[in-house]
């Protein structure tokens, strides 16, 4: 296993910023994804952990070694790394079995050993079957269990995945989280997962990272991303959260109770007396109400059948309110229908810059 570390790590093509002076660690045996929307440099960071790129500024370290300065970077065979990719990047003239044993035959790994190693990484993805088979005669999903076998089959102290899951269907992206789990027990090697799919991120990492804009917006467990998002983009990207803005009023026993377009709700988080700040609100901590008294008033403008609930979108009467999502298990009310909205839980965000 091998922990990762980076310190004021930032990477600019041209004029473009890509990373932003960036420190994070991720420590031996995590498995750590880094999430955010197309042009975040979720991936040019994972390039850089990988030494495809040589960072501008900033120090990267792999078990406390020195893998990159400004300006260099050690190759990515010399980092004891392995790489699984979105595009497979399978070699259509081999077999399964050869496709995974190529990297161990280009650094000369004795035969016997090869194909105790083959068999091994095969028999982990459940394709000894497949073996002599060519990649188009697999499916997506078996193709892309070749293409991490042929990473598994390296022994890697640190296994990078970079999309790994976009080009499968959302049965086969389920099944594969799963298994991309299993392999995570069963091997110890330190996981970074690069994705734009918070479902992903939040089922299969310990820890998430939240990158906009080339900077870490914040990195945090699963569950306090959604809870407790320390920014407007985070309470936003992760959850779909609604932010609201609300006036402090004070505390309330373990709550902190504000005014939201006039109505006072108790919520979590900190922050003083008059202040106004942003409240991070989910569908699911919303709910109908018959009581006008401590509800915020508003009428349907929308109304989508999910299966297990239906998705109101709710346009409060307040002035420049936004609309407000609230998850409706009974019959829902028509479109254009006045309705009351009780808020449950809530979360003061920290930063609103």
């Amino acid at each position: 296993m091998a922990s990762v570390s980076l310190e004021g790590v930032s990477k600019r093509f041209g004029a473009t910023r890509a990373v932003e002076n960036v420190s994070l660690t991720v420590a031996d045996g995590e498995f750590f994804a880094l999430l955010g929307p197309s042009g975040c440099g979720k991936t040019t960071l994972l390039r850089l952990v990988a030494g495809f790129e040589a960072p501008d500024a900033g120090t990267v370290r792999l078990a406390n070694e020195v893998v990159s300065l400004s300006g260099w970077a050690l190759p990515p065979e010399e980092r004891r790394i392995g790489m699984v990719f979105q595009s497979y990047a399978l070699w259509p003239n081999m077999s399964v079995a050869e496709n995974v044993a190529f990297s161990l035959r280009v650094r000369r790994v004795a035969s016997d050993e090869r194909k105790r190693r083959v068999a091994t990484a095969l028999a982990m993805v459940g394709l000894e079957a497949m073996a002599k088979r060519r990649p188009h005669e697999l499916s997506g999903g078996q193709r892309q269990r070749v293409a991490l076998a042929r990473c598994l089959a390296m022994r890697p102290a640190i296994v990078l995945l970079d999309e790994p899951l976009a080009n499968l269907d959302v049965h086969l992206r389920e099944a594969m989280q799963q298994e991309f789990a299993r392999f995570h027990r069963e091997i110890g090697a330190t996981f970074i997962y690069v994705t734009h799919d918070q479902a992903e991120a939040m089922a299969l990492a310990n820890r998430v990272v939240v990158m906009n804009d080339g900077r870490v917006e914040q990195a945090a467990a699963p569950q306090a991303l959604y809870r407790e998002p320390a920014t407007e983009m985070v309470a936003r990207f992760v959850g779909h959260g609604m932010v609201v803005p609300v006036e402090i009023i004070g505390r309330e026993g373990p709550r902190m109770l504000v005014d939201l377009w006039g109505v006072r709700i108790a919520v979590r988080g900190e922050g003083d007396a008059g202040e106004c700040r942003s409240l991070c609100l989910h569908a699911e901590n919303l709910v109908l109400t018959s009581q006008t008294t401590s509800a915020i008033q508003g009428r349907v403008v929308a109304s989508a059948y999910q299966g297990a609930a239906t998705v109101l979108t709710i346009q409060p009467n307040a002035a420049n309110a936004p609309q407000l999502r609230v998850e409706h298990a009974s019959a829902p009310p028509a479109v254009g229908a006045s309705v009351a909205v009780a808020v449950r839980d809530g979360w003061i965000i920290r930063n609103t810059a």
